[in-house]
């Protein structure tokens, strides 16, 4: 758990670096329709509308925070398994990624095997109503006999500990 909030923590800064004109555009936006809501209440009017999410983030600005961090995620997770054997926050837990019973395996995955355990892991968290496939992927472990969670499962690796 605490590889994934470390590896959680890295790629959001990774992630927020893109992203700041767009949610720099969502402030502002939010920021009018905040302003116009308390003038009306100020003044005795209604409320402006809710306005519709395409009035305040455009599609492309839409698209592009769905595209970043699934991009971002697949090659994080994807390169540092391929070539390190463990994302950052794994190495810092001394934790590896391996094939299923090779023990402390210290070759490099391939890299489909590396893409399809970043695929499971990652597009759930990207897809919003995934995300129950990857709250089911981080609890699998606690029951599964080798403790191996679904993108373990589909990549057939297993992670363990090195020291």
């Amino acid at each position: 758990m605490l590889a994934s909030i470390i590896d959680s923590v890295i790629l959001s800064l990774i992630v927020a670096l893109p992203s700041i004109g767009v949610y720099s555009r969502l402030v502002e936006a939010m920021s009018v329709l905040i302003v116009d809501t308390v003038r009306a209440a100020q003044e005795g009017r209604p409320a402006p509308p809710v306005p519709d999410v395409n009035q305040i983030l455009s599609p492309s600005d839409q698209l592009l925070l769905v595209v970043i961090p699934l991009v971002a995620g697949m090659l994080y997770h994807s390169a540092f398994v391929r070539l390190k054997g463990a994302t950052p926050g794994k190495s810092v837990c001394g934790l590896r990624v391996v094939p299923v019973d090779r023990g402390r395996y210290a070759g490099k995955l391939a890299w489909a095997t590396a893409f399809v355990r970043a695929t499971v892991w990652v597009v759930p968290a990207a897809v919003g109503y995934l995300g129950l496939i990857r709250l089911l992927d981080a609890l699998f472990p606690l029951w599964h006999p080798r403790r191996q969670a679904l993108h373990d499962l589909a990549a057939k690796t297993q992670v363990v500990k090195i020291r």
